[in-house]
């Protein structure tokens, strides 16, 4: 692949066009050139119309308070250098990336980031550069011109002098970005101030008057929203109601846009470009994200190739949960809800986006528990024969850890010397009870494998059914579990897998009327999910990885652990303890 020949339907589609249709329309074209245009496209070049957007260092001059990227930055890792970040521009490009933004921190303290945009240019795609301004003085203009930048953001928080330099943490920056921003205008520079908006500013003139700073400055003014991330992860109150969004539309027009140029009217549609698939970042690290804003990796730029991992994030279960349709995914309480306990890990992040896990509420399962060998048991049988030959349990000691109901315990583990099930909820632990009342060698026990002690071992085999997707801490329960095995023990672990192609639906059916007759799983399905809602909501809560992720979030932990597909839907993980 010619990675010298410009990309001259990339350059069109993402300046030209973009520019020249602005609002609705501009919203429509987008959408439908994300929805249609580029999947078809990237069936022969994975990356087309995309735009990198680089975190080239975390290092920065401003401390501000509302900063999303800082607290990401670690001074131990190593940054990537210039030649790695030119191998990334060169693999974008070869993968038909339609632009490099460059981000930070703050981008020009790298002495060579001219270099950088040349080679973009050099390469065909579009260039584009956000900065606090303070070392963009009217030779580093020229320089970027020189270089062929297409389009710089400047930040400004606030049109008040003194207001603005608190925000940033440093004295001088108000004076510093009206003067960047004069600079590139002068070098004819396609030029935008770059602020945000709060409820405050929404309301007090705060906004207002920062949109007519930039009008009189000459340049079009960028908003975004106030997002849930970096300093404000924790911050409830950041978020915006429909009111404030309105606000916000109101003040849209042709040289006031919300995030992409194409939100330039109250009507256009908002658009997430991580969601839509138009962008991705990459961290100084060489972590590949959705966005710089959402700390999850997919994978590492410095040890697997770009397209690799764009590929496993767009086919990730997180990926499709992201929501472009009003605001940044990281301000929705749903988003928020299901990933938020991979998002809060402690450490500075990213984190591993295999290790998503699924909301696990006892009380849900409480309510739940008497019901759910009619509404679910029954479905799960697909795995007993499995877990016979797996866990081979006649005369053994076996651990059942998210038993349920203990149903499929009693049918499989039967013969086992000790059976030992356990349960983080109340409910069900008491239904196992009644379930394994007779078996003389069985305990049920009530505990949660995140936080509690597990009982004394050692166990043979250690089984977890639909069980460790919902557990936030895999590393730390599975460490747990691992001491309780006897040497040569067996680990199993079986996950449903999201991201499955349509066919394979058929051999979970398949292998289902191998175990029910037509009519009975018909009735169950029909019961579980029309009769009954509780599946329906339980299932639209639910978060599964992919068998790529799914092998991915073991690999570390389990060393030497076989994973392997069944019944075409289920990921299943066989692990023995040396």
């Amino acid at each position: 692949m010619n990675t010298e020949r410009p990309s001259s339907l990339n350059r069109f589609i993402k300046k030209s066009l973009g520019g020249l249709l602005s609002g609705p329309a501009g919203a429509a074209l987008a959408r439908f050139y994300s929805l249609k245009v580029q999947p078809a496209a990237r069936r022969w070049r994975p990356l087309f119309g995309v735009t990198v957007m680089a975190g080239v260092t975390y290092k920065c001059q401003c401390r501000c308070v509302h900063c999303g990227t800082s607290p990401y930055g670690d001074p131990a890792k190593p940054e990537l250098t210039e030649d790695e970040m030119l191998a990334l521009i060169r693999q974008a490009a070869a993968l038909g990336a339609g632009g490099f933004y460059f981000f930070g921190g703050e981008p020009l303290l790298l002495p060579w980031l001219p270099g950088l945009v040349r080679e973009v240019r050099r390469l065909g795609m579009v260039a584009t550069l956000d900065t606090n301004g303070l070392l963009l003085n009217r030779s580093m203009a020229a320089r970027l011109r020189e270089a062929g930048l297409d389009r710089i953001g400047v930040s400004l928080d606030s049109a008040d002098e003194a207001e603005h330099d608190r925000l940033r943490g440093r004295p001088g920056t108000f004076r510093a970005a009206l003067d960047a921003m004069g600079f590139c205008r002068d070098e004819g520079m396609d030029v935008s101030l770059s602020t945000y908006a709060t409820k405050e500013s929404l309301r007090d003139g705060g906004l207002d008057r920062v949109i007519a700073l930039g009008r009189g400055l000459g340049v079009r003014t960028r908003v975004l929203s106030s997002l849930r991330a970096g300093k404000w992860l924790e911050r409830t109150d950041v978020p915006f109601g429909e009111d404030d969004i309105e606000l916000l539309r109101s003040r849209l027009a042709p040289d006031v846009y919300w995030e992409t140029l194409s939100v330039s009217s109250p009507r256009a549609s908002f658009v997430c470009g991580c969601s839509a698939r138009t962008h991705f970042y990459v961290s100084p690290y060489g972590e590949v994200q959705a966005c710089c804003y959402v700390p999850l990796s997919f994978g590492n730029v410095r040890t697997e190739p770009l397209g690799k991992i764009a590929r496993r994030m767009w086919g990730s279960a997180m990926f499709s949960a992201l929501d472009s349709r009003t605001d940044c995914p990281m301000n929705s309480p749903k988003f928020l809800e299901t990933f938020g306990g991979v998002l809060s890990r402690p450490g500075p992040g990213p984190h591993p986006a295999e290790l998503t896990s699924s909301p696990n509420d006892p009380a849900e399962w409480d309510a739940w528990a008497q019901d759910y060998g009619s509404d679910v048991d029954w479905v799960e049988e697909i795995h007993n024969s499995d877990l016979l030959e797996l866990a081979a349990p006649a005369g053994r000691r076996i651990l059942d850890i998210g038993c349920g109901t203990a149903r499929r315990a009693r049918a499989v583990f039967a013969g086992a010397a000790r059976l030992t099930a356990v349960d983080s909820s109340r409910g069900m632990a008491a239904v196992a009870r009644g379930v394994l009342k007779d078996l003389k060698q069985a305990e049920v026990l009530e505990l949660d494998i995140e936080k509690d002690e597990l009982p004394p071992g050692p166990f043979d085999a250690a089984v977890a059914v639909s069980t460790m997707h919902h557990i936030r801490d895999a590393e730390g329960a599975l460490a747990r579990i691992k001491e309780r095995l006897a040497p040569g023990g067996v680990l199993i672990i079986v996950d449903a897998l999201a991201g499955n192609p349509p066919l394979t639906a058929l051999k979970y059916y398949r292998d289902m009327l191998g175990l029910h007759n037509p009519f009975r799983l018909a009735l169950g399905f029909f019961r579980a999910f029309f009769l009954d809602t509780r599946v329906a909501r339980h299932k639209a809560r639910e978060v599964h990885l992919t068998f790529d992720e799914f092998s991915r979030r073991y690999a570390a932990i389990l060393p030497g652990a076989k994973t392997g597909v069944r019944h075409g839907i289920f990921g299943y993980l066989v692990w023995r303890k040396p």
